[in-house]
């Protein structure tokens, strides 16, 4: 038996700015795609004679089902499992074979949100695959050690820790479409020594910040859409990277589009992993004299349905610090951002080139709270070379990757008022606003996904941040505690909660004084017993001996919980088949190969049993029968069948 592993690159597809006119398909509220995954098994006949008995190949790289992405349909002549498509073949002919598949998958906008401040540092169990390190994400390196501290310092909220994570590696990881040429990506710390990158790399520095202060980061790889004129295919292999939240799970972050806590429904996910150089296919064969070989996977994708467009969260004006400048002077140009959103959003806004102009820095990212506005600026300079005839209304048009714009503008002329850098940076200085903090809640349960009938713990902490002390009455329903709090100073409240129904369960806290008021808001999910139907199988009804035939059935997971070491058996009159799918998290389609020459029956019957695990371990079985009639089977068959149904 030969085994052998395929690795398959992830190369970049997308630069960072994205607004065009053609991005209209990405701020959809879905996007419905189809993918066509093709490659080749090469076999050699290297010494004579030679036989090849068997042969099996599998692909790692198909769209998972999530809550936010599914697969609507799956075309294969393989069997599609969890988490793979297997392709076997029992004594074939010494030459190449073609495996691939075709789906068609919708992608929604519609990413796990941040609906409150989530305390950093963490406390965090059953995650640790996710915070180890890897071939390339190597976090313990000093250099990567020392840059997560200092991010980390002074940070207590997670979700602007992890944004300032991905701001930090933005811009100072240059996007670089010439490491397209190597031969394998590079370890976090050679991205952090050379400061440039593309979409794997600037992902596993990402993660390995992130890790290297102890928070659960995941490799996520995919084929995503662009619009950037520098790739004439608009569709290609991507990575990013998902990030764990307690009390809202995996939330995805982008850092080389800039989409931080979600991303645009152009991101189709294939794979997770915990490294970028994962595989995404496997072979294995047995023979003499055979040498076995798998190409790379030849990804196509087309968009063929487009949603509602999704209107936009995030709205902002613009204003030029000086509404007519001469040449040569520098200027600020204020965008005042405001989230409509009852979440934490993380986007990208850019300033649109113009001649006239020079700027430092076009793109800037934004980090903001729930209903939170704030101020970002861009020093701008106008060029000296201008024609002193002429007075110039020079437009400023600030995007977003939806094409969403704002514009506004400024005059220059030869005899204007001329500011220096510093007066544009003292301007800045004076316009920064900070946030006023008055009471602060912090909640988290001590369990964010139960058990059934299970009670936790949820630990909160009430932050007094005015110059007297408050009474404050904190109330979880109509479970309430008062307490007098210092000033400048906190207190620690704890409650009691049972879920009120199976799956989630919406829990909110409020926190008041006479002339204050906060709450927060979590998710804890309360399983139930997992459970699996089989369903929609297919056999065909008469068969001539020694064809062969195929049986199609199902497997669906009819519970929240999932399921775990799921294992299918395939059974009857001489017939068996095993196959392990693991943990079951959404309905698989299973497809098993039946040579009727193995049979002892006229009506063989089939028995189909999922055996899995449940809470606590339990064992558990379901179990399904089918049928056929096979015409032509020897006599002789038929006997043998008959005993062995006696015993």
């Amino acid at each position: 038996m030969k085994h052998t592993t395929i690795l398959l690159l992830l190369l970049i597809t997308a630069l960072s700015i994205k607004a065009t006119a053609e991005t209209n398909i990405l701020s959809t509220d879905h996007l419905t795609t189809k993918l066509n995954v093709t490659t080749t098994i090469e076999m050699k006949q290297t010494t004579t004679p030679s036989t090849l008995k068997y042969v099996q190949a599998e692909i790692l790289f198909i769209p998972l089902q999530t809550e936010n992405q599914k697969l609507l349909s799956f075309e294969s002549d393989g069997s599609l499992l969890k988490d793979r498509a297997m392709f076997v073949w029992t004594n074939p002919k010494i030459q190449d074979l073609k495996i691939g598949y075709s789906a068609i998958v919708d992608v929604y906008n519609k990413a796990p949100r941040i609906k409150t401040k989530i305390p950093y540092p963490l406390s965090i169990r059953n995650q640790e695959k996710y915070l180890q390190q890897t071939k390339n994400i190597d976090y313990t390196n000093p250099k990567i050690q020392e840059l997560a501290n200092k991010l980390a310092k002074q940070e207590n909220d997670l979700f602007l820790l992890v944004s300032k994570v991905g701001n930090w590696v933005k811009n100072n990881i240059k996007y670089d479409l010439n490491t397209l040429t190597a031969s394998a990506s590079k370890p976090a710390s050679w991205v952090l020594q050379n400061k440039i990158g593309v979409c794997d790399e600037i992902t596993s520095l990402f993660i390995a910040i992130l890790r290297a202060q102890g928070i659960p980061a995941k490799f996520i790889s995919g084929i995503s859409y662009t619009n950037n004129p520098k790739f004439s295919n608009k569709w290609g292999p991507h990575g990013w990277a998902e990030v764990y939240f307690p009390g809202t799970g995996w939330v995805p972050f982008d850092v080389t589009f800039g989409e931080f806590g979600w991303t645009d429904p152009g991101h189709i996910k294939l794979k997770e992993s915990t490294d970028p150089q994962e595989p995404t296919t496997q072979l294995e064969w047995k023979g003499l004299g055979v040498q076995a070989n798998i190409h790379d996977l030849d990804i196509k994708a087309k968009a063929v349905k487009t949603g509602k467009k999704k209107p936009s969260n995030i709205k902002w004006t613009l204003k030029p610090a000086y509404p007519t400048i001469g040449f040569g002077s520098y200027n600020v140009l204020i965008a005042e951002v405001e989230n409509t959103a009852d979440y934490y959003i993380g986007t990208e806004l850019t300033l649109a080139k113009v001649k006239e102009l020079e700027t430092e820095e076009q793109r800037k990212q934004i980090i903001l709270k729930p209903k939170e506005k704030k101020r970002i600026f861009w020093k701008i300079k106008i060029k000296k070379d201008l024609s002193e005839e002429y007075q110039y209304d020079i437009p400023l048009k600030v995007y977003d990757f939806r094409n969403i714009s704002e514009t506004t503008k400024i005059k220059a002329t030869a005899y204007d008022i001329i500011f220096n850098e510093k007066d544009a940076d003292n301007i800045i200085e004076s316009q920064k606003t900070k946030e006023t903090k008055k009471i602060e809640l912090e909640c988290k349960p001590e369990k964010d996904i139960k058990q059934t009938k299970e009670k936790t713990k949820i630990n909160c902490i009430i932050e007094n941040h005015l110059p007297t002390e408050k009474k404050i009455k904190i109330c979880l329903n109509e479970n309430c505690k008062e307490q007098i709090i210092p000033k400048e100073n906190s207190k620690k409240v704890t409650f009691t909660y049972t879920p009120e129904k199976t799956g989630a369960n919406e829990v909110k806290i409020t926190a008041k004084s006479t002339d204050y008021e906060t709450k927060t808001t979590m998710t804890i999910i309360q399983l139930d017993e997992p459970k699996i139907d089989i369903t929609n199988i297919k056999i065909p009804q008469n068969i001539k001996y020694g064809d062969k035939f195929n049986i199609k059935f199902t497997v669906k997971k009819t519970s929240i919980a999932n399921p775990k070491n799921v294992i299918i058996e395939v059974t009857g009159n001489g017939a068996k088949t095993k196959i392990p799918i693991g943990e079951l998290t959404a309905s698989q389609n299973i497809i098993v190969d039946v040579n009727t020459k193995q049979l002892y029956s006229k009506k063989p019957k089939f028995k189909i049993k999922a055996k899995y695990e449940g809470l606590n371990n339990k064992k558990k079985k379901t179990e399904k029968e089918t049928t056929t009639t096979i015409t032509g089977i020897p006599f002789w068959k038929n006997i043998i069948g008959w005993l062995m149904n006696l015993f």
